[in-house]
């Protein structure tokens, strides 16, 4: 194996075992299903995991006014995602080979390719298309504020990648419900 091989291989695994890490043990949770996660998943939530640890953390440098270790969690930030472009660029590659090769070995007549695995390949390409335009942007943008939306940005990409549901301040329910009961609590006069 390459040194690059090696080095993209111990990345890998720092990712996964650091979100492993954060997550908790599946014996912990009571949650069975957990060790039969797929490691793709799996994969992705370690990477949101360490994005989110990195990105708070640099924050907290930049805000503080410590640039060496703004610098060097910044640096890391963008190797982070370099890695996780690089991984999403191999499952493209992989999802188009089988795509091509199950269309290849169909005849004209039949209806193709599988729309699902078709569909699939398009949402990968296209989320592969938004990492790297938010990452070129991240590259080249020297100004904080820009950096800080488009490294956010970036981690919400890998959660709709997941389809994670955005974090939500309040909920519309606890809203309404709260205006709901103050409103036939006390009636408003005026005189």
């Amino acid at each position: 194996m390459t040194k690059m091989n090696i080095t993209l291989l111990t990345l890998v695994a720092v990712l996964v075992l650091s979100g492993l890490l954060l997550a908790g043990s599946p014996e912990n949770s009571g949650d069975e299903s957990a060790t039969v996660q797929d490691p793709e998943k799996l994969n992705l939530e370690g990477t949101i995991a360490l994005l989110q640890t990195e990105y708070n953390l640099w924050l907290d440098a930049v805000l503080s006014g410590s640039r060496e270790e703004s610098e060097d969690l910044e640096k890391n930030l963008l190797g982070i995602i370099n890695l996780d472009i690089t991984i999403s660029q191999e499952k493209v590659r992989s999802m188009a080979k089988g795509v091509a090769l199950a269309s290849g070995d169909l005849d004209v007549s039949d209806s193709g390719v599988s729309e699902t695995d078709s569909n699939e390949l398009k949402q990968a390409i296209n989320h592969l298309n938004a990492k790297e335009s938010v990452f070129r942007s991240a590259v080249k943008t020297k100004a904080f504020s820009n950096k800080y939306r488009l490294l956010g940005d970036y981690i919400d990409l890998l959660r709709r990648e997941l389809k994670m549901p955005r974090l939500k301040l309040a909920s519309n329910d606890k809203l309404s419900e709260s205006t709901d009961d103050r409103s036939s609590a006390v009636p408003i006069s005026s005189k």
